[in-house]
């Protein structure tokens, strides 16, 4: 990420830095987790554990 932009400020740096780090930690889908985003897995998870059926 670094050497895809030239800086203008260390808060810019911080701020597209941040935004990168959530669009790769939360939105994009990871191998480990069968190819799927973090938030999907989790609530595909928490449904699977749910001791009441979920309609689906």
């Amino acid at each position: 990420m670094l050497n895809a932009y030239v800086f203008e400020s260390l808060d810019q740096v911080r701020e597209i830095n941040a935004a990168w780090l959530q669009s790769y930690n939360e939105e994009r889908p990871h191998d480990a987790l069968a190819g799927l985003p973090p938030p999907t897995y989790r609530a595909r998870l928490k449904a699977e554990r749910s001791p009441l059926p979920v309609s689906r």
